[in-house]
């Protein structure tokens, strides 16, 4: 049986908390959740490759609150095979959905074949929404990140914020 998506059961029409870069982080997002109540929020768009091999201060863009349910993680790039991964990150996570950015204009992000340059190339685009796909289907089907090669470090990162989550907030995954 197919689970049921969130996104049938958000009164219409949904009203989300558009990410934008710089402003859009975890206290804001928090506050809007709490007070604001959107029916989705996203989080800022964060780095695909930067998720897996980058800095451990790339995970700050990925912490939420249970006020922000459901929260979607966006994520943007131009390689289809770390967008696989990306999904994987974000659903150990617990992220209710991932978001693929293809509209940001930013020079910096466009130049690098991210963001809104991914319309000039479909093909690169559809793969990046396969290969999404299939990170979100294999993780669903018990693939961790251990088996993906990850290094021990950032494994434990991502399991401490979602300990840090839980001893916070009392709510599980």
């Amino acid at each position: 049986m197919k689970p049921t998506s969130f996104w049938n059961t958000l009164p219409q029409p949904i009203i989300g908390l558009a990410p934008m870069d710089g402003v859009t982080d975890a206290p804001c997002r928090t506050m809007h959740g709490l007070h604001g109540r959107p029916d989705i929020v996203l989080t800022e768009f964060t780095n695909v490759e930067g998720l897996w091999k980058g800095s451990d201060r790339i995970f700050r863009d990925f912490l939420y609150t249970p006020a922000e349910r459901p929260a979607i993680a966006q994520i943007f790039g131009c390689r289809p095979e770390y967008f696989y991964l990306a999904a994987h990150v974000a659903c150990e996570l617990g992220f209710d959905g991932v978001d693929i950015n293809m509209g940001c204009p930013a020079t910096k992000i466009a130049n690098k074949g991210g963001g809104a340059a991914l319309i000039r190339v479909p093909d690169t685009a559809k793969a990046i929404i396969r290969a999404t796909q299939a990170g979100v289907r294999d993780w669903a089907n018990g693939q961790t990140l251990e088996e993906l090669g990850m290094e021990p470090e950032r494994i434990q990162r991502i399991r401490q914020m979602n300990e840090e989550r839980v001893r916070i907030w009392g709510i599980r995954q």
